[in-house]
């Protein structure tokens, strides 16, 4: 079915081009900051995950390591074990 937009002749051409564009506002969501800053950093909270689980594994690392070293079985030579 044509669209058939009638205009006066009198009138400007601002108002027929609003008369025109029936679906107007149907990108404007394109336009939001969430979308329009999405090419600067499509990951936002990638980093801080990435510091908090380095500083996670560096901790566990740690801990491991002094725990083991702390409370290890001390191997007597010719124990036999």
């Amino acid at each position: 079915v044509p669209c058939v937009i009638e205009t006066d002749h009198n009138s400007s051409p601002e108002n027929t081009t609003e008369k025109k564009m029936p679906f107007q506002g149907q990108d404007a969501w394109r336009r939001h900051p969430l979308f329009t800053n999405l090419w600067k950093d499509p990951l936002p909270g990638i980093r801080p995950a990435i510091l908090v689980f380095s500083v996670y594994m560096v901790g566990e690392y740690a801990y491991k390591f002094l725990n083991y070293q702390m409370n290890a079985p001390k191997i007597k030579k010719g124990s036999g074990h």
